[in-house]
């Protein structure tokens, strides 16, 4: 796919892709839908036009807008969309980001999977490069005792670097 680029441009928000035909860009769209949950338009612009010989030349624009989640992100999502799946909190965790989103309730454990593109709008996402969540020191000791996960997610907390309780987080 790489070999078919011709440049690639950071950009605000993103990077652009410049490929000589419109089968390489369609390749890495193809490629991206396979492989994390995204979206795309197309976009055509009449570049030159000959009228006696009817040849046209347009150029095509694949804008792809990948999800925004990322794996251990922390996610609130609306009562709508927590009761379809399951009834899981509305607070949750990023489990996995594979085609779809998994999402696990750190109350009960439960994973749930989530295809459709609704929860694009029905999904807040703490990305506050500030405020991360954190959990308790992980300390791996063998004469300890050994801590459940349901424990260590009881435990887990929001905090922001000055040591604040992180509430502005969920609001």
């Amino acid at each position: 796919m790489h070999q078919n680029t011709v440049n690639i441009k950071p950009m605000h928000g993103g990077l652009d892709f410049y490929f000589a035909g419109k089968q390489g860009a369609r390749k890495l769209v193809d490629f991206l839908l396979l492989v994390v949950p995204c979206r795309y338009q197309t976009a055509q612009e009449l570049i030159s036009m000959d009228i006696h010989s009817n040849i046209a030349n347009y150029k095509t624009t694949f804008s792809v807008e990948l999800v925004p989640i990322c794996k251990d992100n922390v996610v609130c999502i609306s009562k709508k969309l927590a009761r379809s799946l399951g009834s899981i909190s509305q607070l949750c965790v990023v489990f996995r980001v594979t085609r779809s989103v998994h999402l696990i309730d750190p109350l009960s454990l439960q994973e749930d999977l989530e295809e459709d593109d609704s929860y694009r709008q029905n999904v807040n996402i703490f990305k506050d490069s500030t405020k991360t969540p954190v959990d308790l020191d992980d300390i791996e000791d063998e004469h300890l005792p050994q801590i459940s996960l349901q424990e260590m997610l009881d435990d887990m907390k929001l905090v922001d670097p000055t040591g604040g309780d992180g509430a502005e987080m969920i609001e």
